[in-house]
């Protein structure tokens, strides 16, 4: 899914406005070139992949009334590294080899939590496909849609069988 154009009326942020192309072309009246400046529109940033997951789960969540997931920077970094090292690996499940669940990756990455879940998948390609998997009437749709989740982080790392897909989802700690 491609993100809404900005109004042309709407500035883009400092941070994404490219420099203005130098172009140059020789007026009538000299042989040297008099640099001519012109401004191209920024591009619209496309969100990762992770980020379209996030939106994806976010609309099925509004439909079934649950309040939208925030993506929290220590979930995202705890659900990257359990995909990395599902890859690097060879094994795909909710255990590591030395049997520890999300709940350890979770505590490890700094998020105190009152509530987590998980979800995994390999081999879907993109966010919708991944989404459209975990809308399984099974226990992956009923973490999506457990309005207790605030918190959530989205990872995937490629792998001989395919993208391995990792989302983390959290109640903060009262």
């Amino acid at each position: 899914r491609v993100a809404p154009d900005r109004p042309a009326a709407a500035p883009a942020p400092a941070t994404t406005t490219p420099a203005p192309a130098v172009t140059t072309r020789p007026t009538p009246t000299t042989a040297s070139p008099t640099p001519r400046r012109t401004t191209r529109p920024a591009p619209t940033p496309t969100p990762a992949a992770e980020e379209r997951v996030t939106g994806l789960v976010n609309q099925l969540r509004a439909k079934a009334g649950c309040a939208p997931l925030r993506i929290d920077p220590r979930l995202t970094e705890a659900a990257r590294g359990y995909a990395r090292d599902m890859v690097a690996r060879g094994y795909f499940g909710h255990a590591s080899p030395e049997g520890e669940y999300a709940d350890a990756r979770i505590t490890a990455a700094g998020y105190a939590w009152s509530a987590w879940a998980e979800n995994l998948d390999r081999g879907t390609a993109d966010p919708a496909g991944v989404v459209d998997d975990w809308t399984d009437g099974s226990m992956h749709e009923r973490n999506m849609l457990d309005c207790r989740y605030r918190d959530t982080g989205v990872a995937s790392a490629p792998g001989p069988g395919g993208r391995v897909w990792v989302q983390k989802l959290a109640a903060p700690a009262s």
